[in-house]
């Protein structure tokens, strides 16, 4: 018995895009929020030294994470509670190899990208729903 292939169409094509951006744009907004729209320049530099890794790693653990298997006009609870270890996963990936880069960020910031990326990757999927 084989596995089912999983096939990326169009419309999971757009939704691929819109994760791995705004898992970008989450640790950005979160920079911004938690320091008042004025961010320092080694936190700039932190930032500028890993933004791809978060478009990477996002869209790696998000696909096994199953974001992309669901078909979200007809998803239940279960699916969005894939969406919560996602990204909590996710975010806890981001801890780590920051650490280990050296570029640490501070754990607040860590927890404002989480709820934001949460609530980013989870509205667009109950529009989607509607």
């Amino acid at each position: 018995m084989t596995s089912p292939v999983r096939r990326i169409t169009p419309k999971k094509a757009i939704l691929v895009l819109f994760d791995i951006s705004a898992a970008v744009a989450a640790i950005l907004f979160a920079c911004l929020i938690y320091y008042s729209g004025s961010i320092p320049a080694s936190t700039l530099d932190s930032l500028r030294n890993t933004w791809y890794i978060y478009l990477i790693t996002s869209g790696f653990v998000f696909y096994l994470s199953g974001f992309y298997d669901q078909m979200w006009a007809y998803s239940s609870g279960t699916a969005y509670l894939s969406l919560f270890i996602g990204v909590s996963f996710h975010m806890l990936v981001m801890v780590m190899v920051s650490q280990l880069l050296g570029e640490r960020l501070g754990f607040p910031i860590y927890i404002l990208y989480w709820f934001l990326l949460l609530t980013a990757v989870s509205s667009v999927r109950l529009l989607y729903r509607l």
